[in-house]
């Protein structure tokens, strides 16, 4: 399968569409059920545009699908552009979309999927200050960025420290840069607290996305079965990310290098801002699925055996759907 792929060519994309609709058809076809618990730390904007989709299982599954491959797209645009991909082709997409739907409660609508959208894009931005001779505006658009994804999930606000230093990484900037980076993460909240305000619901809108910034983890949590399997098959994708470390470095450009440290900060970032949620939900880590996609497809790239590389991907699949259906395999 991974040699369907292996090319920069463009009709791929709907070979990626189609591995989308296969991989989430747990979902789009009613085997699985979302977990009927809102996922803690939504966004006024989603609850907005797309509260009433979570209430709709076969819609949420089919938009959260449509996100998926959106974001496979501009996946692929990142790391083609930064050269994060040393060859041209459409393995991380495909990695990407396994790694947001490896587990059943990432194959619905959610906050965090509807965030992730923006990470993308504001990584290329990233990456792009690296050779960029005027950079006020690109740190402008990535607080802008981001902030306007902790509209639809507020944990993101927690990252916006990762995305400064992520340009302080790659460059030099003057204190006037970094002036402007918070000025761009302020705007979105502004205009949707403006707008509040408009219609009489600033009190609401502050509450919904500052409130629940400051929260500490529960420790009298109780966690299904099911929730264990899914957190040990992220700990595996995890490890296979970790082990791989040298792959990601050897023979490429100091950018390059520089590049793989930010997205490595962004799967930390991502794992300790979890302890920070009251109710710890597994679609928090769907913020990390920009750079766990792109590891994933360099590690499977790596392998010279190409048959090898094949058997290992179908059983990550195996393993994924194995996890996806574990309570009717148990009974539970």
């Amino acid at each position: 399968m991974l040699a369907l792929f292996r090319n920069n060519q463009v009709t791929t994309a709907l070979m990626i569409a189609l591995f989308t609709g296969l991989i989430r058809m747990p979902a789009l076809m009613g085997f699985i059920s979302p977990d009927t618990t809102p996922v803690d730390g939504a966004g006024k904007l989603y609850l907005l545009l797309f509260g009433w989709v979570s209430n709709v299982p076969l819609l949420s599954a089919a938009v959260s699908a449509i996100f998926v491959f959106i974001q496979a797209l501009l996946i692929n645009w990142m790391v083609n552009t930064s050269r994060v991909n040393p060859e041209r082709n459409w393995l991380v997409p495909l990695f990407y979309v396994l790694a947001m739907s490896c587990v059943a409660d990432f194959q619905f609508l959610s906050p965090p999927l509807v965030a992730a959208t923006f990470f993308p894009i504001a990584y290329r931005f990233v990456f792009n200050i690296y050779k960029s001779s005027s950079i006020t505006l690109i740190t402008f658009d990535i607080g802008l960025l981001l902030a306007t994804a902790a509209l639809f999930y507020v944990p993101v606000i927690w990252l916006l420290p990762i995305g400064l230093l992520s340009i302080l990484h790659l460059r030099s900037i003057k204190t006037k840069e970094i002036a402007v980076f918070f000025v761009g993460a302020f705007v979105p909240g502004f205009i949707g607290w403006g707008t509040s305000v408009w219609f009489d619901q600033g009190a609401e809108f502050r509450k919904e996305q500052f409130r629940i910034l400051f929260e500490f983890w529960n420790f009298n949590l109780s966690f299904p079965l099911v929730f264990f399997a899914q957190i040990g098959l992220l700990i595996l994708i995890l490890l296979i990310v970790l082990f791989s470390y040298n792959t990601y470095y050897f023979k490429r450009l100091i950018q390059v290098q520089k590049y793989n440290n930010i997205l490595y900060w962004l799967i930390f970032a991502v794992t300790l801002s979890i302890l920070l949620r009251n109710q710890p939900q597994i679609e928090h880590f769907l913020l990390a699925g920009t750079a766990i996609g792109t590891f994933l497809a360099l590690t499977f790239q790596s392998i010279r055996n190409k048959a090898i590389a094949e058997v290992l991907f179908l059983a990550l699949i195996v393993v994924c759907m194995t996890t996806m259906f574990l309570d009717k395999i148990l009974g539970i």
